[in-house]
């Protein structure tokens, strides 16, 4: 029999962190407490390159397929990039609608963001000794010891550890999103003078640079723990996609047929995916999830 032994400088040493926010209190149990602050003084602000962006011309984007053939060379190499459609492109928001927006609930998760480096770092020591040392467990191990996936914390190699909280509806938890961000970025008089009673500017909202800073300065180097909500792979026969299908629209509509709408993407003429028999794969059926500031995906 073998066994994988590890010794314990291999794994990255435990450091405990006052909590940066809490959930629930005696009045409701899906709020959220906020009590860590941004340090804007400590971002990580090394600059990062951009996607590439494309704008299409309405001819260009009347062909799927053939547009994003046309722009493959140049998006390769990022592995993703953004097309943004022309003016004439409004689809319905039907994620909005009443019944789904208002009645809806779903369960979301507890992801704790300050650990995700270290459990990156764990997962890829998993890796290597999985494909390296191994004793025989009748020999003698010195100072190594045995570990199994919990208490390395591989069981979920992806570093993205989260654990069922309480039922919104969208509507709700926007609202909670919202007010996390507001209590995180905007609580700290010491940061910005113009603050009203509730302690942030009315027409004061952090920028994306200033939400990434603070994004890697707690993966890097947190202060706090951090924990944030998110729902993943949201029902889309109940929540749909952001894109009508048949069974969401009564009349024929040019959005439903549009190759843009994601429902009909993978199945176009040309597209290897319509090789595709399994109708609930999931690379053929558009995934939906919801995540506050700092949600990790």
């Amino acid at each position: 029999m073998q066994k994988t032994f590890l010794s314990r400088q291999d794994l990255p040493s435990e450091t405990y962190l006052p909590k940066g926010v809490a959930h629930g209190c005696a009045d409701c149990s899906n709020c959220l407490k906020v009590t860590a602050r941004w340090r804007p003084e400590d971002a990580r602000k090394d600059v990062l390159e951009e996607v590439p962006v494309f704008h299409p011309t309405e001819e260009e984007f009347s062909d799927t397929l053939k547009y994003i053939a046309s722009v493959h060379s140049r998006a390769e190499g990022y592995g993703i990039c953004r097309i943004i459609p022309p003016p004439s492109w409004n689809p319905p928001c039907l994620i909005k609608e009443k019944k789904v927006w208002e009645t809806s609930p779903f369960m979301a998760q507890i992801q704790r963001i300050d650990g995700l480096q270290d459990e990156h770092i764990k997962s890829k020591i998993i890796s290597c000794k999985r494909n390296s040392v191994t004793m025989d467990t009748d020999h003698e191990v010195g100072e190594g010891y045995s570990m199994n996936c919990d208490e390395v914390g591989c069981s979920n190699t992806d570093g993205f550890a989260s654990e069922p909280d309480p039922k919104f509806t969208l509507e709700s938890f926007k609202k909670c999103a919202d007010d996390f961000k507001n209590q995180y970025f905007c609580s700290s008089k010491d940061v910005f003078s113009n603050m009203d009673s509730d302690g942030c500017s009315k027409q004061w909202k952090p920028s994306v640079e200033n939400i990434e800073g603070e994004y890697r300065r707690i993966i890097e180097n947190p202060t706090e723990e951090m924990e944030v909500l998110y729902g993943s792979n949201l029902d889309t026969g109940v929540f749909g996609s952001g894109f009508p299908t048949k069974s969401s629209i009564s009349k024929t509509d040019e959005y439903l047929e549009s190759g843009w709408n994601l429902n009909n993407t993978p199945r176009l003429s040309g597209s290897l995916l319509s090789f595709e028999s399994n109708k609930t794969c999931g690379v053929l059926v558009p995934q939906l999830n919801v995540g506050m500031c700092f949600s990790t995906f």
